[in-house]
């Protein structure tokens, strides 16, 4: 087929712009993320214990919007765009990141480096 030519114009795309950069080895690995209001004790003691009794290489880590503070009164996570970690659930967040990102710690029983993303949901008119 005449102009189909995929990999010509991939090779013409790298000598363009450069080489194409890979993702990180890590994105192919195993994610959690679980929609739920845990704590970081329990968080820390039956989320990744598990995965550091059954020696499974966990990767990356979602928290979803439980992590961060919300209005009084909402049922549902109503903080959506803030940075302001609810210290109620997460008392030393800073070590708990810390401790993720560095494999090691009272916070990873993991024991491995995991990567950590908080999740938002920052744009307007997200609902429960």
């Amino acid at each position: 087929m005449a102009g189909a030519s995929y990999e010509a114009c991939l090779g013409d795309l790298a000598a363009l712009s450069g080489a194409i950069a890979l993702p990180a080895r890590s994105v192919l690995g195993v994610w959690w993320s679980h929609y739920e209001a845990l704590s970081q004790d329990v968080f820390v003691n039956d989320v990744l214990a598990h995965y550091a009794a059954d020696d499974i290489p966990l990767n990356h880590v979602v928290l979803d919007c439980d992590w961060h503070v919300r209005p009084v009164g909402q049922k549902y996570c109503g903080g959506f765009g803030g940075f302001t970690w609810n210290e109620s659930l997460f008392p030393d967040h800073g070590a708990f990141v810390r401790d993720l990102q560095r494999g090691a710690g009272a916070n990873n029983p993991v024991g491995r480096p995991i990567k950590i993303a908080l999740n938002t949901h920052s744009f307007k008119g997200v609902d429960h």
